[in-house]
């Protein structure tokens, strides 16, 4: 019976001994010198198996708290770090996200920019074009108005030049039509020839009625040598009169009314609203004289 015991004990020495956890194994501790002097005092003793067995257990039970309790704490040491590094990556991963959104932006507003460039490249072609075709357009116009300008000042030169020799033409006409008219009265007032007959004889025939008419037809192309000529004779023809055809202050009268007449006809004829008046005056007694 005793030898039955003790096989028991050793068995379950043996069984402690053989444990796959030992105590002092997982934790990396020394070995507890309480474990050691129980497992003497069990093997040294004489209790019956069933207390070594409870004593066993209880000791198991200490040692499986114990390493527990240190891989709860390890655990939650090793979580902590975990959740710290979960936490971190988090943190990375977030900021390289919105690393990534802004090159992403970067790379956009890169694009668009290239695109209105591109299109400000191009409308500053167009524009320089236009510009171009602008300054084309101007100096040719700029040529055209000039010619213009030269064309007016030309046409201005050759109207101020024709209104000058309409001018004249028309003085000289004014002046022989007042000569004519001097010269019917004369005719009217002295109706004996024969007290005439010197200036009858001298009286050209370019005062009648018929110069009137071929003056017209000309058109007025009358040089200063013809002025000249014309001024030279009818101041011979006043001047080379006999002494009786003269009546001293009446005469002096009489040529300075022609003058005032001359003159008053060369206003009005200059003014556009009584030039065909004094036309048709004129022809009217053009008609009367050739009647």
């Amino acid at each position: 019976m005793s030898s039955k015991k003790s096989d028991t004990c050793h068995h379950h020495l043996n069984h402690h001994r053989h444990l796959p956890f030992p105590p002092s194994a997982p934790l990396g501790r020394p070995p507890d010198p309480d474990l050691d002097v129980d497992l003497d005092l069990v093997e040294q003793s004489s209790y019956s198996g069933f207390e070594a067995a409870a004593a066993v257990r209880r000791r198991l039970a200490r040692i499986l708290r114990a390493a527990d309790s240190t891989m709860q704490r390890r655990l939650a040491a090793v979580s902590t770090e975990l959740a710290q590094t979960d936490t971190e990556l988090l943190c990375e991963r977030a900021h390289s996200q919105h690393l990534a959104q802004e090159r992403q932006e970067v790379a956009d507003r890169e694009r668009s920019l290239s695109r209105q460039v591109d299109v400000a490249v191009m409308v500053i072609a167009a524009l320089r074009e236009q510009l171009n075709a602008s300054e084309n357009e101007l100096e040719r116009r700029e040529r055209e108005v000039i010619t213009i300008q030269k064309f007016l000042e030309a046409a201005a030169r050759q109207e101020t030049s024709g209104k000058v020799r309409i001018q004249h033409f028309i003085e000289d006409l004014l002046r022989r039509i007042a000569l004519a008219e001097e010269l019917v009265e004369y005719y009217q007032v002295n109706g004996s020839p024969q007290q005439c007959n010197h200036y009858k004889y001298q009286q050209p025939t370019d005062n009648g009625p018929q110069r009137i008419t071929k003056s017209r037809s000309a058109g007025g192309q009358l040089s200063s040598s013809g002025l000249h000529d014309n001024r030279s004779r009818s101041s011979s023809q006043f001047g080379s009169r006999p002494p009786s055809c003269k009546a001293g202050g009446g005469e002096r009268e009489r040529e300075r009314e022609r003058r005032e007449r001359l003159a008053q006809s060369s206003r009005l004829f200059c003014r556009p609203e009584h030039r065909d008046d004094i036309w048709n005056h004129q022809r009217r007694r053009s008609a009367g004289y050739e009647a």
